[in-house]
């Protein structure tokens, strides 16, 4: 008794002339035995039960500075690396996954506002040619959207449409559209006729 001071295990620390260690404060570890004082965990981890380290925070999930457990991604926002800090808002064209670690690109034919849980079809009339899109493009003049909203499609001959179209329309008798894609009709000329689909 009296002999020799010990050092404090791993996890705790005492002050001078204690004769007792104490336990970290939550948050903050005492990663060696003998140590003086104890070091609060940085954000993006948190400390274990035994206050002996500071682990990182799974991905899809954050820590403030000094914290016990990890929060989870809000929906829309992902942390796609262990031991993150922030949260990072998926751009338009693409969606978080459940677990908050990926944003994840829409499909063709879909787009996304900045933060989207999910993506949503283009109108009708309009397209999204490619993944990850963030906006849809109107059909001009001449072609239509195909049902899966990812191209738009040249009018047959002898059809015509307006932009933003779902479906062409036939030329009237006395008038035609030589060419697939036309975007008006034009009259039979002097001396010709036409009576039938506008061909």
């Amino acid at each position: 008794a009296g002999e020799a001071c010990v050092d404090c295990a791993a996890g705790t620390i005492s002050a001078s002339g204690a004769t007792q260690c104490e336990q970290c404060d939550d948050g903050t570890v005492a990663g060696q035995p003998g140590m003086s004082s104890c070091s609060t965990c940085v954000a993006g981890k948190y400390s274990d039960e035994t206050g002996q380290s500071c682990l990182d925070c799974a991905a899809g999930t954050i820590s403030e500075a000094g914290s016990t457990d990890c929060t989870a991604c809000d929906a829309g926002t992902v942390a796609s690396f262990p031991g993150s800090a922030n949260c990072t808002t998926c751009q338009p064209g693409k969606y978080s996954d459940e677990l908050g670690k990926f944003c994840l690109d829409c499909t063709a034919g879909t787009i996304s506002e900045a933060g989207s849980t999910e993506c949503f079809a283009c109108e009708g009339g309009s397209v999204a040619n490619l993944p990850g899109s963030s906006a849809c493009t109107t059909c001009v003049p001449g072609k239509y959207s195909d049902e899966t909203g990812q191209s738009c499609l040249d009018c047959a001959a002898g059809t015509i449409s307006e932009a933003g179209a779902t479906e062409c329309f036939a030329c009237g008798a006395g008038s035609v559209a030589s060419l697939p894609g036309s975007a008006s009709c034009t009259p039979c000329e002097v001396n010709t006729y036409s009576d039938t689909n506008g061909e």
